[in-house]
């Protein structure tokens, strides 16, 4: 008797009819396990050329400074300077 053949492209499977026993054998192709390590490998490679190609930067912001800020503290440093040179020149005069 002929044997039962079914094939896909995952698997092959053989039956028969053998002393009057039935026999099946079933042959697994090893194309899923190959396809999902080459798929792994050309992420992996991809993410590594990614890693070493880019550069590495760091963005620092500027901080901001407000207007008012900008303003006055010119106008505070040449209060502080004028009332210390005044402080001297009232100590060294007495």
């Amino acid at each position: 008797m002929n044997p039962l053949i079914a094939e896909s492209k995952y698997a092959k499977a053989v039956a028969d009819i053998y002393k009057n026993r039935l026999r099946l054998t079933l042959t697994q192709f090893d194309t899923i396990i190959q396809f999902k390590l080459d798929s792994a490998n050309r992420v992996t490679l991809f993410w590594k050329e990614m890693w070493e190609t880019e550069k590495q930067t760091v963005i620092v912001k500027d901080r901001y400074t407000p207007v008012i800020n900008k303003f006055f503290t010119p106008i505070g440093i040449l209060v502080c300077v004028c009332i210390l040179i005044f402080v001297l020149v009232k100590a060294i005069k007495i």
